[in-house]
């Protein structure tokens, strides 16, 4: 991908206010991501709902400046979403075998003690991944046009303030 008008476009951003900056491009990229969103909550499992429901965008702060918008779209951790197991889904498991007494799952089960030394591992469910290959094009082309409709009124507004 090539940007033209990169210098250009950088002293514009430079010139409008900080906060405006962030809060476009923060917009701008909350947005574009949308589509992606929608794809890769209809390419996950389906068995909870847990992991549907945890995939989203989160804002994240640019360490370095305003000029940037990073956003991460995909699972979302935290006390609200309880899905842990995103990336077991992804790559799957592999099966393992306890090596040690202590590695063996011990549990109850209808007033009988099962013990599982063994477990069959899970194959590999991509649905981020997927996601990503398909939505990338999209997610520049919108993020793009809506930094440029929101340059346009802000410029707009400039010239009419400045004549």
């Amino acid at each position: 991908m090539s940007l033209t008008g990169v210098k250009e476009l950088d002293s514009i951003l430079t010139s409008m206010p900080s906060t405006l900056t962030k809060k476009v491009l923060q917009r701008a990229a909350k947005i574009a991501a949308k589509p992606m969103v929608a794809d890769m909550k209809s390419r996950a499992p389906k068995r909870t709902g847990k992991l549907r429901k945890s995939i989203g965008v989160k804002l994240l702060k640019s360490k370095q400046d305003n000029l940037r918008a990073v956003v991460l779209v995909g699972v979302r951790r935290g006390r609200k979403f309880k899905s842990h197991h995103a990336h077991l889904v992804e790559f799957g498991t592999k099966a393992r075998v306890a090596k040690n007494p202590s590695g063996v799952l011990s549990f109850w089960s209808k007033g009988k003690l099962v013990k599982i030394a063994k477990t069959a591992g899970s194959p590999a469910k991509p649905f981020i991944r997927p996601s990503i290959d398909a939505n990338i094009d999209q997610l520049r082309d919108s993020y793009t046009e809506h930094v440029a409709k929101v340059l346009h009124r802000f410029m707009k507004s400039k010239i009419k303030k400045f004549g």
